[in-house]
């Protein structure tokens, strides 16, 4: 007990970690505990850091996840920091218009069936899609998203 302020030292030593008495019933204690446990060890842990909703982790699940060669291609000539058309990438794969939009499709329900978590289901790509006045798309990959890519 520190004299002058009436204090703990332990307690003042980290104002933001304060501990205090907490009264529960018996019956719970065990659980209470339990709980508390996991919550303070989730607070230890670093927070992953998140570019448009991805992490590092999930960029590497779905490089070594995904196998519709349409899409490596797309993944394959975005990483280079390309900015690749719809056009472009119907031309390097030698695949139609109609082929092409089903194995994108194919990648947003890998990505919402592999990679959703905790009920949330994620459905975005890491790749920035614009479209031209004509409405065909053009994909971009986040300079952020090609360094995890890459490290994958």
């Amino acid at each position: 007990m520190n004299a002058l302020n009436g204090q703990d030292d332990e307690k003042k030593a980290n104002d933001e970690d304060k501990m205090i008495p907490l009264y529960v019933p018996e019956s719970i204690y065990p659980e209470m505990v339990e709980e508390l446990g996991a919550i303070m060890k989730r607070r230890r842990q670093p927070e992953e850091k998140r570019f448009k909703g991805w992490t590092a982790a999930e960029i590497a699940r779905l490089k070594h996840g995904v196998t519709n060669e349409t899409v490596r291609t797309l993944f394959d000539m975005t990483q280079r920091g390309r900015r690749v058309t719809f056009g472009e990438l119907c031309q390097v794969t030698g695949r139609d218009r109609r082929s092409v939009r089903g194995d994108l499709a194919g990648l947003t329900q890998w990505i919402k069936r592999h990679l959703g978590k905790d009920g949330r289901i994620m459905a975005s790509w890491p790749l920035n899609v614009t479209y031209d006045e004509h409405g065909s798309p053009s994909y971009h990959m986040p300079v952020e998203i090609v360094q995890w890519w890459k490290e994958a």
